[in-house]
């Protein structure tokens, strides 16, 4: 915890799209235009990673700097991306928040001239749990014996795999996936004690 106080904090995304993503000469083209070479490309990929953007963690001081270059990026991304590069929105707009979140964390380090390592810093799988991973890629990663013993704590219910109620609730669990996840079963049964209402009699006492 000490180590990564002041950093900006996300999970990595270890998944197997991410290097897909990363691999795609498109990629390196829109890190050039803004602003990092070969050598810039080769630490961003391995500091930062394929982050997920669902939890980030971020310092209070640097919250406006991050917001604002994030969002000029995903603008900046969109456009070369269709613009001069000819993709199709529909199959860009997918990656442009992960790729432009990338690039603000790497002009962001820049800025404050510090190295990404002092930047960023990334949080346990528990904290942000894909639902929508090939169970081998959980594996692939390491998460999976993370999580057998650690259950998660927050749920990233993406794709249907897990069924909410209209105020976000849990409705239902497909069988599916508690046989995909078998840190899912753990995991519930906290969320349940912890929305457990309070005995009377012991609040009483």
């Amino acid at each position: 915890a000490a180590a990564s106080r002041g950093r900006i904090l996300f999970r990595a995304g270890k998944v197997p799209w991410a290097d897909l993503a990363m691999d795609d000469p498109a990629w390196a083209q829109l890190a050039a235009w803004a602003g990092h070479d070969a050598l810039d490309q080769a630490r961003l990929r391995a500091v930062v990673g394929w982050p997920n953007t669902g939890v980030i963690v971020v310092p209070t001081r640097v919250v406006p700097a991050l917001a604002d270059m994030w969002a000029e990026l995903i603008d900046k991304v969109v456009f070369w991306l269709t613009g001069y590069l000819g993709r199709q929105p529909a199959e860009s707009l997918y990656f442009t928040d992960t790729i432009a979140f990338q690039l603000a964390l790497a002009g962001l380090a820049r800025s404050h001239g510090q190295a990404l390592e002092r930047t960023v810093a990334h949080l346990p799988v528990q904290v942000n749990c894909q639902l929508n991973w090939p169970l081998g890629a959980l594996d692939d990663a390491g998460y999976l014996s993370s999580l057998d013993q650690n259950p998660p704590v927050l749920l990233h219910a993406a794709q249907d795999s897990l069924r909410l109620t209209p105020a976000g609730t849990i409705e239902a669990v497909p069988l599916r996936a508690r046989q995909l996840f078998p840190f899912l079963s753990a995991a519930l049964a906290q969320l349940a004690a912890a929305l457990r209402p309070p005995d009377r009699d012991a609040t009483a006492a």
